[in-house]
């Protein structure tokens, strides 16, 4: 399934290259006053075949298993983690919490694909580029970009190392909100018994708003 993603990203490497030189035929013809059809009827199938139709739906189709795998390995393993820990951790923390954290973790399955697919492709891109530009050009015009794109990479691990505490405490935010829910719905007799609805909402309203907070 990797292989065929990469045959993917591959074919759309070359259909940009392709489906702009296929338009400017079909220019040429009409600025020469000959009929555009045969050349647009390529350009269709050339953008058929680059988008939904064509080589994204098969891509899109590849990555299935792959996120599949991935996500048993990671939910399996986290499972089985949990299930192993001490009778201590298991005393000092509500079952909802633990619940959700095993959810949040569940990113973590795109993780691979977004290395092989999103960022080895654009590593690709940036020194097709570099090479082009440099041909195309001058040495000066590449060594522009890829300044720009070191500058631009170190101000992103930057500012995604100074919100690495903030993306913790909205995950805690969630984990106490799914608490919340989870002692309100269980506890419901208890609840009605004592009258506490009013409390509980309050309570419940006050975990999504901390959630809200820790988010923006």
């Amino acid at each position: 399934c990797y292989f065929a993603c990469i045959l993917c990203l591959i074919a759309g490497r070359a259909l940009n290259v392709l489906m702009p030189a296929q338009l400017g035929k079909v220019a040429d013809n009409l600025s020469g006053g000959e009929p555009p059809y045969r050349d647009l009827a390529i350009w269709l199938l050339l953008a058929l075949a680059a988008h939904q139709p064509g080589i994204q739906l098969v891509e899109t189709l590849a990555k299935i298993p792959i996120e599949n795998f991935s996500y048993r390995g990671l939910t399996n393993a986290a499972f089985g983690h949990v299930m192993d820990l001490s009778m201590d951790f298991h005393s000092e923390r509500d079952s909802a919490e633990v619940i959700r954290a095993i959810e949040q973790g569940h990113a973590i399955t795109s993780l691979l694909s977004t290395l092989v697919l999103d960022i080895i492709p654009t590593s690709l891109d940036l020194l097709i580029a570099l090479i082009y530009l440099s041909h195309r050009f001058n040495h000066f015009v590449a060594i522009a970009l890829l300044a720009a794109t070191i500058i631009f990479t170190a101000a992103e691990v930057l500012a995604t190392s100074w919100n690495l505490n903030n993306r913790r405490a909205m995950a805690k935010a969630s984990r106490q909100e799914a608490k919340v829910i989870l002692q309100a719905v269980q506890g419901w007799q208890t609840v009605s018994f004592f009258n506490m609805f009013r409390y509980e909402r309050h309570r419940f309203g006050q975990a999504v708003q901390d959630q809200l907070a820790a988010k923006q």
